[in-house]
């Protein structure tokens, strides 16, 4: 009665409870977050954000990763999202372990489309039964890339650092010798280099609201710094 349920299928992946509800056909499956929290998802493959909180967990959630920054004295940027997005570095799925899982706020619990389409999914539906196998784009990085529009590159930030993940060889950026995986260290003299995910993509989002005429990155390439400057021409 109490032995785990046996795998038929183990070259489908990891087996995953499909969970109904009274007087609904959805489906819905259970994983945890931070300290073990358990919270039931629903599954829709036509939702496009990874992943979704209902109000409660979401603040549970998100006062443990305020007050674990608290207790660590990590300098905390002033967040535009705060209350509104969160990341945390502990969520999982059955053995399948998450990292930098972003999470919105909403009056339910959701996982999307990209979350799904990182795996290989097989919905067993008789048996009640979601299979997960990790597909080519399981460590992808959850934060998409920031692309600067008017000197053409792009910065991806992935395992804690922000790197530029594209130059375009005709824009304005590879002209002044950004290259594809320089390592942003600096934004305007403001050291980038010990943000995660969150203050890095708040840093950014705050940085970017107000108005700019001179904007200044440098960048990490082997042992060497480039510095590289872009000032705003004056229109008539």
């Amino acid at each position: 009665f109490l032995k785990p349920k046996e795998n038929k299928y183990p070259e489908w992946g990891e087996p995953v409870p499909l969970k109904g509800k009274w007087f609904s056909n959805l489906k819905y499956i259970e994983g945890k977050l931070l300290d073990k929290i358990k919270a039931e998802f629903l599954i829709d493959s036509g939702w496009h954000f990874p992943g979704v909180l209902k109000s409660r967990l979401f603040d549970k959630v998100d006062s443990i990763i305020a007050k674990t920054k608290n207790q660590n004295n990590t300098s905390a940027v002033e967040t535009s999202n705060r209350g509104k997005v969160i990341i945390t570095e502990e969520f999982s799925i059955g053995t399948f372990d998450y990292n930098d899982m972003f999470f919105q706020k909403s009056n339910m619990s959701i996982l999307g489309l990209p979350f799904l389409s990182r795996h290989l999914v097989t919905f067993d539906f008789p048996n009640n039964v979601m299979y997960l196998e990790k597909g080519k784009d399981f460590n992808k990085p959850w934060v998409p890339p920031i692309y600067i529009e008017g000197v053409k590159f792009a910065i991806q930030y992935s395992g804690s650092k922000a790197i530029v993940s594209f130059a375009d060889p005709n824009g304005l950026a590879y002209a002044k010798g950004i290259r594809k995986g320089d390592l942003l260290v600096k934004i305007n003299d403001v050291d980038i280099t010990s943000f995660n995910v969150m203050e890095f993509t708040d840093f950014w989002t705050n940085f970017f609201s107000k108005p700019l005429n001179v904007l200044s990155f440098s960048f990490k390439r082997g042992e060497n710094i480039i510095t590289v400057t872009f000032v705003k021409k004056a229109t008539q």
